[in-house]
């Protein structure tokens, strides 16, 4: 089986699934408009058609579409749809490639919103596949909702690593007075780690917990988020550690007690970062957006409170540190629920699976 996989060099997510792919001897090329920076299968061969110029999307999709003619894959599968979807869809006009479409989050939360155009190109490219993937129930929820024509997308999980994300390769070392908590995030507006340092300061002031906060990430929002916790007078309680490679994500995880995701925008569609923390067994606590309740049990596998409420965050992470059974439960029922719903292996096989559905292998 030749699959094409057309997205940005740039997801994580996607030349993820490439690899997984391609460690299922799947022969797969990677194709994409920008420049390669995040880590592919050694056997998968790349190919930049273009640079990142919106336009791009259009003037790129003739020499895809030679190579397309070239390689004669037997699946498109195209990550983003309202990006590499179009270009996907306008280079393989009259060619008819089984095209497969995976929706990422914004394309179908905040695009089809834009106007009646954008939402008419949306179904366009979605109709002309002969799939769509959904990495979240809430969001395939949505795309239906907003095309009742068209069928319900596939949902394709995008879990972890077992092997990789497992709390007995890297237990925790107590060796701390302070209750350490973090997470791994873009430092975005979207991902509401001002919400936490605001919770932190909270803990500090009202509840008289000893805390450290660490964050791992970087984005536009550092030097605000910085700012913020001088604003704050609790600086030297913060580290910013910047982006960690992927490998190191476990054992980063592994140093902290709780582990706050506070989104505060539906286009969250699924919440990778919080399956990780929920396969280290980290007490978890996620914002009511998008995926997130969809990945995390209230109170069962994790806890889900509010967005952009400092208030309650402070307060759930003062009753976990005071709950030390319940915690624990959770704890135990978190690893549980990513075995049985995100177990990456499980994960991509369904995707292959749904690949020899199509091309009738």
């Amino acid at each position: 089986m030749k699959v094409v996989i057309l997205a940005s060099g740039r997801s994580f997510h996607a030349t993820r699934w490439a690899s997984a792919l391609s460690k299922k001897n799947i022969e797969v090329i990677f194709i994409s408009i920008n420049a390669l920076t995040r880590k592919l299968d050694k056997k998968i061969k790349h190919i930049q058609i273009g640079n990142e110029k919106k336009y791009y999307y259009f003037l790129s999709a003739f020499r895809f579409r030679k190579l397309l003619k070239e390689i004669k894959p037997d699946i498109i599968h195209s990550h983003y749809a309202s990006g590499y979807g179009l270009l996907g869809y306008l280079s393989n006009l009259f060619l008819y490639i089984p095209r497969i479409t995976s929706l990422y989050g914004a394309e179908v939360f905040d695009f089809p919103n834009k106007s009646f155009l954008h939402a008419k190109l949306l179904e366009i490219i979605c109709s002309s596949s002969v799939e769509v993937f959904s990495t979240s129930r809430v969001m395939a929820n949505v795309f239906s909702g907003q095309y009742p024509n068209l069928p319900s997308p596939t949902i394709t999980p995008f879990g972890v690593d077992l092997s990789i994300f497992d709390p007995v390769r890297f237990p925790k070392k107590n060796d701390s007075k302070f209750i350490s908590i973090g997470l791994v995030k873009k430092l975005e507006k979207k991902y509401g780690v001002d919400v936490l340092i605001e919770a932190v300061s909270i803990l500090v002031k009202k509840y008289k917990v000893k805390v450290i906060l660490k964050v791992a990430g970087d984005g536009v929002e550092k030097q605000n988020l910085i700012n913020l916790a001088a604003n704050l007078d609790i600086s030297e309680l913060i580290s910013f550690s910047g982006w960690i490679d992927n490998d190191d994500v476990p054992e980063f995880l592994s140093s902290l007690d709780i582990v706050v995701i506070p989104s505060r925008f539906e286009s969250e569609s699924f919440g990778v970062a919080a399956v990780e923390s929920l396969a280290m067994r980290k007490p978890t606590i996620v914002s009511n957006v998008g995926g997130l309740p969809e990945v995390v049990e209230n109170n069962i596998s994790g806890y889900v409170i509010e967005k952009e409420n400092p208030d309650e965050l402070a307060l759930k992470i003062w009753e976990i540190i005071n709950d030390k059974a319940g915690t624990a439960f959770v704890a135990r029922e978190a690893r549980l629920r990513v075995v049985k719903y995100f177990d990456w292996n499980n994960n991509v096989n369904l995707v292959v699976n749904q690949y020899a559905k199509i091309i009738g292998d």
